[in-house]
C-alpha cells in the first residue's frame, strides 16, 4: 500500500473546501484515513477524521498522525505539533472522509497499476503518459548519452498529455537539459536545478554498481513544485529505473540474444553492427546475403489491455519462418527479413487469420535496411495501425507507406482542428454531403485524383461525362473557385486527404 503524504491530503482537500491549517509537517507519511471515535487511541501514519467536537486527547510523545475536522480543534491539539487540518465550509463529516478516502485510493491505483504496467512489460512511455495527470508536468528520460529514450508533454493542439516518441525537443530544450545533464550527472540524491529565467528542472539520476546509466527529469511548466510532486516523481522514478533496467539486463529464458538486443533497439539503445550480425548468426535467424527488413507491430483492438497472448508470439514463427516477435508494452513488435525478391505487402498477409482470431491489427513499416532504424520503424508501423483504424476500420493490415500522407497532414494542422483548417466554400461542401446521397466531396477527391481527366473521372464515377461536368459546376459554384492553379489543386487535394472524420461530426451537429 503506497504511504502519501499530509501535504497531499492537504492540497487535494483545498480543492474542494476552504481550509485552515495548524502545524506539522507536510512530509508526514499517512497509510490509511479512519473515522474518529471516542477513546480511541491515535497511533502514528493514520489520517482521522473527527465528528463534532469530540477530540482526541493529545497522545504524549507523539505527532505522527494527522486530524481533519470540522469545528475549531482546542488549543492543545492545535499546538501538538501533529497536522490539522479544519474544513471551514460546513461539509458533512461523510463529505470530508471520503474527500480523504479518494485521495488515498486515487494514489494506491496509480501506483497498483505502475506495479501492474512494469510487471506486463509496459513500455517506459506507457508509464510517463499514464503519470503525467499525476504528476502534472513534463518528464523526459534520458541515457548516459544525452539521447533521450522517452518523454512526455502536453499538447495544446489536443489537450492531453502525448508521448515525445521521435526524441526531437527545441534547440533551447536540448541546451537547458545538457547544462542540467553537466551539472548533476554524478549526483545520487535528486537534484533541483534553479536557472533563472526558465523552469525549474528537478532531476534524479539512475546509478548501477557507482555507474550512471539514465535519468528522469521533470519541468516546472504547468503545476508550481511542492513537496507532493517531489514525493511522487521519487515514487514514478524508482518503477522507471527498474523498467530501464528490465530492458537492459534481459534474464528471461525467452529472451535469446536476437530478441535481446532488439529489445535494447526498440529502447533506443545503440548495438555496433558487428554485435547484431553475431547474435543473427548464432540464433541462425537470417541468412548471411544482403537483406533488408520490415517491422511489423501488432496492437490490440482493446486498447487497454496489458497483456498479449503467449501463444500469438509463438505462432508468428510458424508463419513467418526466420521472424523475430517480442512483447513490446502491450503491442507485439515483429522484425522480418526479406530478399531481393520477397513482397513486403504479401508476406504479412500470411498473419491475417492470426490477426482476426486474437483481436489484433497490425501496422507495416518501410523497407529499411540497418537494425539500427529499428526503433523508427516500429514508430512508423504503430502510426500506420492509429492512422488506419481510423479511416479504414475494415481492415486488418496496414501499411505505412499508404498513410504516409495523411499522417504528414495530420501534423502539418499543428494546433488546429480538422473543420477549422478548411475555407468556408469547402465547408459548404461538407455540409451538403452530410444531407445529400450525393457527395460532392467525393466527385471532387475522384477527378483530382484522375488529374483533372474528366473522361476518366465519369468512367469511375459511373456517369456521363456531361453529368460529371454539370456537377462540377455546381462544385465550384459552392467553392467559389474553378481550382485552375497548381496551389489550389495542392490545397484542397490535402484538405480531402484530412477531412473523412468531418461528415459524421457536422451529421451530428
Amino acid at each position: 500500500m503506497l504511504e502519501i503524504t499530509a501535504n497531499m491530503i492537504h492540497e487535494s482537500l483545498s480543492k474542494e473546501f476552504d481550509l485552515e491549517s495548524f502545524g506539522g509537517s507536510d512530509e508526514l507519511l499517512l497509510k490509511s484515513a479512519l473515522l474518529y471515535e471516542d477513546g480511541m487511541t491515535l497511533e502514528d501514519g493514520h489520517a482521522y477524521i473527527v465528528s463534532g467536537s469530540s477530540f482526541p486527547a493529545k497522545q504524549p510523545g507523539s505527532n505522527g498522525y494527522l486530524i481533519a475536522c470540522l469545528e475549531e480543534p482546542p488549543q492543545e491539539l492545535a499546538n501538538s505539533g501533529a497536522p490539522v487540518l479544519r474544513a471551514l465550509n460546513h461539509p458533512s463529516i461523510a463529505r470530508l472522509f471520503n474527500s480523504i478516502q479518494k485521495t488515498f485510493q486515487k494514489y494506491n491505483d496509480w501506483a497498483d497499476m505502475l506495479a501492474k504496467m512494469l510487471n506486463n512489460g509496459a513500455s517506459i512511455s506507457q508509464m510517463l503518459i499514464y503519470s503525467a495527470p499525476i504528476i502534472g508536468n513534463p518528464m523526459a528520460v534520458v541515457n548516459d548519452k544525452l539521447e533521450i529514450l522517452n518523454a512526455v508533454f502536453y499538447s495544446e493542439s489536443s489537450h492531453e498529455w502525448v508521448a515525445n516518441d521521435n526524441g526531437k525537443m527545441t534547440l533551447d530544450h536540448i541546451i537547458r537539459m545538457r547544462k542540467v545533464f553537466d551539472y548533476s550527472v554524478n549526483m545520487k540524491e535528486p537534484f533541483l536545478h534553479d536557472d533563472y529565467g526558465y523552469e525549474r528542472v528537478y532531476t534524479i539520476n539512475f546509478f548501477s554498481q557507482d555507474r550512471f546509466f539514465s535519468n528522469i527529469s521533470m519541468d516546472e511548466e504547468y503545476s508550481q513544485f511542492t513537496p507532493s510532486s517531489f514525493y511522487l516523481f521519487r515514487i514514478l522514478a524508482r518503477y522507471i529505473k527498474r523498467a530501464i533496467k528490465a530492458q537492459i539486463n534481459v534474464t528471461s529464458a525467452k529472451f535469446n540474444p536476437v530478441k535481446k538486443a532488439f529489445k535494447a533497439l526498440l529502447d533506443g539503445a545503440y548495438i555496433e553492427d558487428s554485435i547484431i550480425s553475431q547474435a543473427l548468426e548464432e540464433a541462425a535467424v537470417a541468412p548471411k546475403e544482403p537483406l533488408e527488413w520490415i517491422c511489423i507491430a501488432l496492437a490490440p483492438d482493446d486498447e487497454t489491455s496489458l497483456s498479449v497472448p503467449e501463444y500469438l508470439i509463438d505462432s508468428l514463427g510458424e508463419r513467418l519462418p526466420g521472424c523475430t516477435a517480442l512483447q513490446y508494452s502491450n503491442t507485439i513488435a515483429l522484425a522480418a527479413y526479406l530478399r531481393a525478391d520477397d513482397d513486403s505487402r504479401r508476406l504479412p498477409e500470411n498473419i491475417a487469420p492470426l490477426l482476426q482470431a486474437a483481436g489484433f491489427r497490425a501496422g507495416v513499416s518501410d523497407r529499411f535496411e540497418r537494425l539500427q532504424d529499428l526503433r523508427s520503424a516500429y514508430f512508423k508501423a504503430m502510426r500506420a495501425v492509429e492512422m488506419g483504424v481510423s479511416s479504414d476500420s475494415d481492415k486488418m493490415i496496414f501499411h505505412f507507406q499508404d498513410y504516409a500522407l495523411a499522417y504528414m497532414l495530420k501534423q502539418a494542422a499543428g494546433c488546429f482542428k480538422t473543420l477549422e483548417l478548411p475555407p468556408p466554400g469547402f465547408m459548404n461542401l461538407v455540409c451538403h454531403d452530410a444531407e445529400s446521397d450525393i457527395s460532392y466531396l467525393g466527385t471532387l477527391r475522384c477527378y483530382l485524383a484522375n488529374q483533372m481527366n474528366g473522361s476518366k473521372a465519369a468512367e469511375e464515377l459511373y456517369l456521363h461525362r456531361s453529368s460529371l461536368i454539370q456537377r462540377l459546376e455546381k462544385i465550384y459554384s459552392i467553392l467559389g473557385t474553378r481550382l485552375e492553379t497548381y496551389d489550389e489543386q495542392l490545397y484542397y487535394g490535402m484538405l480531402l486527404k484530412m477531412i473523412p472524420k468531418a461528415i459524421p461530426q457536422i451529421k451530428s451537429k
